[in-house]
């Protein structure tokens, strides 16, 4: 079973979602020293820039879910991303950096919860 990130907890993105696809070649060094593009057999890399905002008692609960979960990061998990046509798809996405930024915006202890993710289509 997949895992899937707990929607009902900790919401959709609702600031900073922005999206980089990286093409589809990796540059590869060849004996002569020179570089040709090889295909990337992944597929599409996206890169999104996720960010959350989480009341105390969530970001508890986000917390507890990013180390048990998903392995401080390591893990793959489905998430819905925007689809860029106004509405949100499902994407199988991991952590790119496995870690996560949270900072205290507003008192009584509201999160903004920021992490980057990548995607392979």
């Amino acid at each position: 079973m997949p895992i899937v990130w707990p929607e009902t907890s900790f919401g959709k993105p609702d600031a900073g979602l922005n999206a980089s696809p990286d093409p589809s070649s990796v540059p590869v060094k060849m004996d002569s020293g020179e570089y040709r593009q090889r295909h990337d057999r992944r597929g599409r890399r996206e890169v999104f820039q996720i960010v959350v905002r989480l009341q105390s008692a969530r970001m508890a609960m986000f917390s507890a879910w990013f180390k048990h979960k998903i392995g401080h990061g390591k893990e793959f998990f489905e998430m819905d991303l925007p689809d860029g046509q106004g509405g949100f798809t499902t994407r199988t996405v991991r952590l790119t950096k496995s870690a996560y930024k949270a900072v205290i915006v507003q008192l009584p202890l509201l999160w903004s919860v920021s992490f980057e993710v990548e995607s392979f289509s």
